[in-house]
């Protein structure tokens, strides 16, 4: 019995060998898988003949004792087969042997000196950006309230507030100047330009307003500006001191992703910091902390109120863009509740103030005397007045820099006026002034461990130097100076010409000896080919003497089977190890019909298997119980 293991596939096989010992194909077994306790079916089928074994492969899904029944063909014993399903089996030494294998995969992975695969973190690639955010984290958890963001009282984004207080504020001042429909009424003619002057001079305005919407639509765009500045070409921009003389100088430093790739994929010694106690964990776990506290203070939708769900990485980056520009002192939850009073109460009023001045459907001006209208003389006036005001803003935006100016202004610009903590420009020059060449050179290729230089590996130019290095390495510590290569040289030539004298002789003996084994060859031949007569003679008179052989055996088979069969059927008439089974009896007892089973051996009848005859027992009787017929007809 073999135990087996749960879910783990399981393969079961039987063999059937004759009388010979050889394994007997082409049967078929079944079989059926049972509970042992319970007798329930686990699964049955049909084997598999497979490299002279039959075989069926089961999964165990449950842990249970069970039993496996073979059904073979006939003249074959049937097989049975138990055992038990366990969990996989755990020792002491497999637990120390996987706590030492998962403590190795750690300290590999967490130490710097091993061989480099990928990008390790490094002082001043992430740290500097975790501590602005711990930095920013801790500002912002000790400003934020106790609800929710921006101290409101429900969860909503407050961008929505105060796009509602747009939305209103518009709605407003819409209602006070709905030009289109507005009509004053009740004032008298007598003061107030002529309609054909107001129109002749609304007219003027407009063609002048229409001239300036055209020359304000030329202006450049942000994009088109934009263009401008990136497509310049940085050659004519590279006065000393400019942002395209340091943007010249750093395009021709290095092409620093080359370096960075050909530094962090090299398969050398390992580089890189360590992350371990006392340095970023403790600064990791304050992060962690801060914002589980900051979580329990967000809305129940998605990052601060956002609709959407985004990228965690975009969303913690817009924190950073946004915490970096808070004030040092933001304004306290009181401050915001106060304002937000104040808006309010803005609202109310400013609703207040213009419904009273517009009831916008049926207000007239009424009872307003002629001297305090403007006169036609006045209204001309003023309307040249803003003529000349809006020549003067043409002249302005005439003289507006164009595309090309402010891309000129921006390259020309002089980088030192530019270093302020954070900005484009301190970025481009730190970017010129980090960047040596020789210092990142002498790193690559001066460190490893132990402080020896860089062991050459696999990747880039290694495998060819390492095939050098494998020629040279088979040098001799001192080898031989020049007069003395000569003289060696001498004398192998001298070597080798004696050598060649000896070898000419040697060669005469090879000549003379392979005359005489050709000859020696031929006449072997001769007696070979004799030899293979003989052979092939002697081989048809075997071929002949086997083939009698088996048609003598094939006749012996013939005359054992028919022997075998009248042997059966003698131990059947005798009754030798038979049984009789699935008895009829009449009314009366008689047996009316039986089978009867005769078995190779008492072993088999025992077993019931094997079963070499069987019959069918019939018979009757008459009112005295006395037999008129009987027959035994063979089944099997």
């Amino acid at each position: 019995m073999k135990d087996t293991i749960i879910n783990v596939a399981r393969t079961f096989e039987r063999t059937l060998t004759n009388n010979q010992g050889n394994f007997v194909t082409a049967q078929t077994i079944t079989y059926e898988v049972r509970n042992s306790i319970t007798d329930t079916l686990i699964t049955s089928g049909t084997m598999t003949e497979q490299n002279e074994a039959y075989k069926f492969t089961f999964t165990f899904t449950v842990l249970e004792e069970f039993r496996i029944k073979f059904f073979t063909p006939i003249n074959f014993a049937n097989d049975l087969e138990s055992g038990t399903v366990i969990e996989v089996p755990v020792n002491a030494t497999d637990v120390t042997n996987l706590t030492t294998e998962i403590n190795e995969v750690a300290d590999e992975v967490w130490v710097s000196n091993v061989t480099g695969i990928g990008r390790e973190l490094t002082a001043g690639t992430r740290d500097t950006e975790i501590d602005a955010i711990l930095a920013d984290t801790n500002e912002i958890q000790g400003k934020l309230p106790d609800n929710f963001i921006m101290g409101s009282g429900v969860s909503t984004n407050k961008d929505d507030e105060i796009d509602s207080i747009v939305t209103t504020l518009s709605t407003l001042i819409a209602d006070i100047w709905a030009f289109a429909t507005r009509t004053l009424t009740g004032i008298g003619t007598s003061g107030i330009a002529s309609e054909a002057n107001a129109t002749t001079n609304t007219t003027n305005i407009i063609t002048e307003i229409d001239a300036n919407e055209t020359k304000i639509d030329a202006l450049p765009t942000a994009a088109d500006i934009a263009d401008a500045v990136w497509d310049e070409q940085l050659s004519d921009h590279l006065s000393a001191g400019s942002t395209g003389e340091a943007l010249d100088n750093a395009d021709a430093i290095a092409d620093l992703s080359l370096i960075a790739e050909e530094v962090w994929t090299f398969n050398g010694t390992g580089i890189g910091r360590e992350l371990t106690a006392g340095t970023r964990d403790t600064e990791i776990d304050s992060i962690l902390a801060d914002t589980n506290e900051i979580q329990g203070k967000l809305p129940d939708n998605f990052i601060m109120g956002s609709g959407v769900t985004t990228d965690k990485d975009d969303e913690i980056d817009a924190i950073k863009v946004k915490t970096d520009n808070l004030p040092v002192d933001p304004a306290s939850e009181t401050n915001v509740d106060a304002n937000e009073t104040k808006i309010d109460s803005i609202i109310t009023t400013l609703s207040t103030i213009l419904s009273d001045i517009w009831s916008f459907a049926t207000r007239t001006l009424t009872g307003i005397g002629t001297s305090g209208i403007e006169n036609k003389a006045n209204a001309t006036t003023n309307t040249t007045n803003i003529i000349t005001e809006i020549d003067a803003n043409e002249t302005k935006i005439d003289s507006l820099p164009t595309a090309s100016d402010i891309a000129d202004a921006v390259w020309d610009e002089a980088i030192a006026d530019h270093l302020s903590a954070g900005s484009t420009g301190e970025a481009l020059q730190s970017a010129d002034d980090s960047v040596d060449i020789s210092l990142i050179a002498e790193e690559v290729w001066t460190f490893n461990a132990t402080g020896i230089g860089r062991t050459l590996t696999q990747g880039t130019r290694d495998t060819e130097i390492d095939a050098i290095k494998a020629k040279t390495d088979n040098l001799p510590v001192d080898p031989a100076s020049e007069a003395n290569a000569t003289t060696n040289t001498n004398n192998i030539i001298a070597e080798i010409d004696a050598n060649e004298v000896k070898i000419d002789a040697l060669s005469t003996q090879l000549t003379n000896a392979e005359t005489n084994i050709i000859s020696e060859i031929d006449a072997n031949e001769v007696k070979i080919d004799a030899l293979s007569t003989q052979l092939t003679n002697a081989e048809t008179n075997i071929i002949a003497e086997i083939d009698a052989n088996e048609v003598k055996i094939d006749n012996l088979q013939v005359d054992i089977d028919l022997l075998k069969e009248k042997i059966f059927s003698i131990a059947g008439l005798v009754h030798d190890n038979s049984e009789i089974v699935n008895q009829v009896y009449d009314s009366n007892g008689n047996l009316t019909s039986a089978t009867v089973r005769n078995y190779a051996n008492q072993t088999d009848l025992n077993a019931q298997v094997n079963v070499i005859r069987e019959y069918t027992l019939t018979s009757t009787f008459n009112i005295l119980n006395l037999n008129t017929f009987f027959k035994l007809e063979r089944i099997i």
